[in-house]
């Protein structure tokens, strides 16, 4: 089953706030632009918004490193949990633009 449109969009502000390597402030347009295409690459969703953070990602991924491609493709990401505790862990293992690999 695909995540939601809420379980997406909360899970990629969870991504981009906690980026190892560069802060918000830090970033420019291409910064945000690589985050957003790495996330975008290992989701697919659709639904309706909501005002606040399920901490629930469904079955949304970070995005990890993959040899051929640089980063996973759709479903084969850093899995995401139930729990803010979990989805923080698994922020700490994905993949951002900034890394060397």
């Amino acid at each position: 089953m695909a995540a939601t449109a809420d379980e997406t969009l909360w899970g990629f502000r969870k991504y981009l706030m906690n980026n190892p390597c560069k802060s918000i402030e830090a970033m420019n347009a291409d910064d945000f632009d690589a985050m957003f295409d790495a996330f975008v690459a290992v989701n697919v969703t659709a639904s309706t918004l909501s005002t606040s953070d399920p901490h629930d990602y469904g079955t949304l991924d970070f995005p990890k490193y993959a040899a051929a491609t640089r980063w996973a493709i759709n479903g084969a990401g850093v899995a995401t949990s139930n729990t803010e505790a979990a989805n923080l862990t698994a922020v700490k293992q994905a993949l951002y633009p900034e890394q060397g690999i």
